[in-house]
């Protein structure tokens, strides 16, 4: 696996997003619904809203994990918006939220929503890659320690999901407070895949949202009734 190049390679225009891609020759949708296993892949885009004073306007599915439940700790925000996210991006759509997942054991390692892109299903973890009160204090250690219990997480997640949801493709979603966080991710994560000996069919979207800080401190006022 080489390291991304993070320049400017399009600009994808969505209905309230634009992501600038960062990345050459990673094409997330077709690893995902392709029948063969994909190496694990990495993909950095950019995130800018096209109104900023705005509320987010959630889809069916994104509003369905805004409502409902989750496993607890502040991060409503962040994970619906991954899911409008992967429904504007991706087409993604007939989530199944946290709570609604079925694992062999309630102790279980969990995933945050499975969805489905051109109906293959999906899993899909959610985290913030972020430093507080300094994001420029974020180092490799920090990108390190995170990347392991997260890709740990998605993995174990999906030896234990009950046969009727099971799922072969997993994604990492890392919203990153800051480019530089983004690189850091970048530069870390091969190492931390080969020490996981994680093979195949795990991908890892690094979205940079530095103008969002709705989606680090889980500002619910961010989200249109």
């Amino acid at each position: 696996m080489n390291p991304p190049k993070p320049q400017p390679v399009c600009v994808l225009v969505r209905r309230q997003f634009s992501l600038t891609i960062l990345t050459r020759y990673v094409n997330v949708k077709a690893a995902l619904v392709a029948a063969a296993p994909c190496p694990v892949l990495l993909a950095i885009d950019a995130f800018v809203r096209h109104r900023p004073t705005e509320r987010f306007a959630l889809d069916a599915d994104a509003r369905q994990i805004y409502l409902e439940p989750n496993a607890g700790g502040k991060s409503v925000v962040s994970e619906a918006l991954s899911m409008q996210y992967m429904h504007e991006a991706f087409g993604a759509d007939a989530v199944v939220t946290e709570m609604r997942i079925k694992y062999w054991s309630s102790n279980w390692k969990k995933v945050d929503y499975l969805c489905s892109i051109a109906a293959e299903r999906v899993a899909v973890s959610v985290t913030r890659a972020m430093k507080f009160p300094d994001p420029a204090a974020w180092t490799n250690d920090d990108a390190r320690f995170l990347l392991r219990k997260k890709l740990f997480g998605l993995v174990v997640a999906r030896s234990g999901v009950c046969k009727e949801q099971r799922y072969t493709k997993s994604v990492l979603h890392i919203w990153c407070q800051t480019k530089a966080i983004a690189l850091s991710i970048a530069a870390c994560y091969e190492a931390v895949v080969d020490e996981l000996d994680i093979a195949a069919n795990v991908i890892l979207i690094a979205t940079i949202a530095t103008a969002e800080s709705c989606i680090f401190y889980d500002d619910l006022a961010s989200i249109a009734p």
